[in-house]
């Protein structure tokens, strides 16, 4: 059903000595059959008990008719250990099916729904009250090699057996109330057994016989599938429902050999083991390494700014309101000046409005609601004049530094905001709710008042070169722009983060500072900088993929936090 391998170079057979080679004509598999990757004739390992299976590898070591133990290669190997003996203590962990070729008609070499096919084949097998000793193998072996080298669109040899067991699956499906999408899987493969076109190596034959070259039909399927993998080269296949942060860490977790449990899919919580040494992560930095305490400060941004004020940190002068009638009535002392509102906990930029020069009160007043939509708590702080940037600190180390450029679109001179908005929102990198390194850029309320500050509306049609800002707070997750400038940023600035972040107490942070000129350095007697607020759970996708500029692992960074001993090194 399965078999890809329909075929092979000349070369290939160079030194064989048998007559029955399939040279000048197609095969259901090559691989699976004897002049596949198996073991010669000679080779026998029994399957009756774990004792046999062990004794059996053991004796064909020694006497030479196998280099090592790993050069056993039968359909199905017993998983558990280095050696073989090992079994005997540590018992099997898994089994290794090998029997299976690449499909070159499924994107990963193989369909999902054959990967259930197999696993309720395998199911049947414990279900049918049925057992095969090693007589009985050794002829099932010769069957295969057999069914390996038949034609792919002849019936086979053996269809009623085949048929036989799919039959019998489908009783057993039955049974025990399987879901009816696998009773379709089978009944799909019962009908490639009556019409043998439809299986793998049929479909190969039928491709190849069209009249294409081998090479460049397998070249123009590699090229599609590198296309569409590309369009989404950031996303953990099978895992895109996640947030993108976690599917990073969790890729560099597999690439480093660590066990993963999923505990929580939806909450993004998953833990991580390595040997004996388990961590727990939610939101791919959230960990042990940070007490309780951490994010209950960064949440609260009145509270992290008193405590980073009172370790002598710059930090803008604010006004806390827990209504908005007394947000209004202090409008008055923010008049005419530079102001940034917004709500006291929330992350990701939502609710917050920026007037550099100032607001008139009704659109002070349109921010206060706004804010108070995000927090039963708004802040109304002064306006830092400069350039905002996100450093990263992890440990006592500052891993990346951000300019962060707020969601804007460039005129062309025929388009509207609108439109342009539209077009821009069509990179493969902008999407929604942290699943992709970029986010869309919004039309609403918040983009309204920023735009009618430069004196457009979204029906107008900027000129050729005008940037036109969408929000004028710079969060990627608002639409912004994401470039690393950690390699151009002052040390001073560096070190002064992974203060801020020792002084919250906290491992992992990502620090906002708004600086005037990033080369001129930091210093007691010239700040040079105000320090904007600490966010936990800091994300990393928009340092690990920028709008533009140097990607930086912060997932290997976090895994080094986490797992010191394994000396990781990113490749």
């Amino acid at each position: 059903l399965m078999g890809g391998s329909v075929s092979a170079d000349k070369s290939y057979f160079e030194k064989e000595t048998q007559h029955d080679l399939p040279l000048d004509r197609y095969t259901r598999s090559i691989r699976s059959s004897k002049y596949g990757y198996v073991n010669k004739a000679d080779v026998h390992v029994s399957f009756e008990s774990i004792d046999a299976y062990v004794q059996d590898i053991e004796e064909m070591v020694t006497n030479g008719k196998l280099i090592a133990e790993k050069e056993f290669y039968s359909t199905v190997r017993f998983r558990g250990a280095n050696k073989a003996r090992d079994l005997l203590t540590n018992g099997i962990a898994y089994l290794e099916f090998r029997l299976f070729d690449l499909n070159p008609f499924a994107e990963f070499g193989m369909h999902k729904e054959d990967m259930y096919f197999i696993h309720y084949f395998l199911l049947y097998l414990l279900w049918i009250e049925q057992d095969a000793n090693d007589e009985e193998m050794k002829i099932g072996k010769e069957m295969n090699y057999s069914t390996a080298l038949e034609n792919p669109l002849q019936p086979s040899a053996f269809q009623a057996e085949g048929l036989s067991v799919l039959e019998g699956m489908l009783d057993m499906l039955e049974a025990i109330g399987a879901e009816e999408k696998i009773s379709a899987i089978v009944k799909e493969k019962i009908e490639a057994f009556h019409n043998p076109e439809k299986t793998v190596a049929g479909q190969m034959v039928n491709a190849l016989e069209a009249g294409e070259d081998k090479t460049a039909w397998a070249a123009s399927l590699a090229k599609k599938y590198k296309d569409a993998a590309w369009k989404r080269p950031y996303a953990l296949r099978g895992f895109e429902d996640m947030e993108l942060s976690t599917q990073i860490l969790m890729f560099d977790a597999i690439q480093k050999g660590l066990k993963i449990n999923m505990l929580d899919r939806y909450d993004q919580f998953i833990s991580l083991t390595y040997k004996d040494h388990r961590e727990y992560v939610k939101n791919g930095n959230m960990t042990a390494k940070d007490s309780y305490i951490g994010p209950l400060i960064m949440e609260n941004k009145v509270v992290t700014k008193k405590i980073l004020a009172e370790n002598g940190f710059a930090v803008p002068e604010s006004g806390e309101y827990h209504s908005v009638e007394a947000a209004l009535r202090d409008y008055p002392i923010f008049a005419g000046k530079g102001i940034v509102v917004k709500p006291k906990s929330t992350n990701y930029g939502l609710g917050i409005s920026i007037f550099k020069e100032g607001a008139s009160f009704e659109n002070y007043e349109k921010a206060i609601h706004m804010a108070f939509e995000e927090d039963e708590d708004v802040l109304v702080e002064d306006y830092l004049s400069g350039t905002e940037y996100r450093f990263f600190v992890i440990g006592n180390e500052t891993k990346a530094v951000l300019l962060r450029v707020p969601a804007n679109v460039v005129g062309d001179g025929s388009r509207t905001i609108r439109q342009l908005v539209e077009e821009k929102n069509k990179d493969s990198l902008r999407g929604k709710n942290h699943r992709t390194p970029l986010a869309l850029i919004g039309t609403g309320e918040l983009e309204k008042l920023t735009i009618q500050g430069q004196g457009y509306t979204f029906d107008s049609i900027p000129p050729t070169g005008e940037t036109v800002r969408l929000r004028d707070n710079s969060n990627i997750s608002t639409g912004g722009d994401s470039i690393d400038v950690t390699d151009q940023m002052h040390d001073s600035y560096k070190k002064l983060a992974v203060q801020m972040a020792a002084a919250l107490g906290v491992a992992v942070c990502g620090v906002d500072i708004i600086i005037p000129d990033h080369l001129v350095p930091a210093s007691q007697m010239e700040p040079n900088y105000g320090v904007i607020e600490a966010n936990f759970n800091p994300a990393m996708l928009i340092h690990i993929y920028p709008y533009q500029g140097k990607s930086r692992r912060l997932t290997m960074e976090i895994l080094r936090l986490l797992f010191p001993e394994m000396h990781l090194e990113e490749e």
